[in-house]
């Protein structure tokens, strides 16, 4: 049994935090006042905001940073689209399972017999036959025969 695959770890710490300009700005003026280097007038002032607006946008920040921190599910979540393309798959799968049934009772009834499928072309030996044969032609310093020291 193999060992199950590990992820490649993630990269993490303030180097990979994205977002824009304006938006880190803001942060840097929410971190500051949270952690006491500056008061929330000295916050609104260098955001150019009012008292009003810099506490709606502290509030905004710090419930969006709650919502980052709620657990998530493991693995993969199926979401809707992909349940409903599900049931598309497999009411297509009978439907066609349905109608090749038709196809051979049809096939019966008139007395003809069935068809054979089409051969598959095998087209990944080719191209490995393709890719051998040009890695073994001789490159234009090969054909020139060997070199003499």
């Amino acid at each position: 049994m193999a060992p199950p695959r590990r992820s490649k770890p993630r990269a993490v710490g303030p180097r990979t935090l994205t977002g824009s300009a304006p938006a880190k700005r803001i942060a840097v003026v929410l971190l500051e006042v949270l952690s006491g280097v500056c008061g929330p007038a000295e916050g609104s002032r260098r955001l150019g905001l009012s008292m009003t607006r810099y506490y709606a946008l502290e509030t905004r920040g710090l419930q969006g940073l709650l919502a980052a921190l709620e657990p998530r599910p493991h693995g993969r979540t199926a979401s809707a689209t992909a349940d409903a393309t599900r049931r598309e798959q497999l009411r297509l799968e009978r439907e066609v399972l349905r109608l090749q049934a038709l196809v051979r009772a049809t096939q019966r009834a008139v007395a003809v017999a069935p068809t054979k499928e089409a051969p598959r072309r095998r087209t990944r030996g080719v191209r490995a036959r393709k890719v051998i044969a040009q890695l073994r032609a001789p490159t234009p310093d090969e054909s020139a025969g060997p070199a003499v020291s």
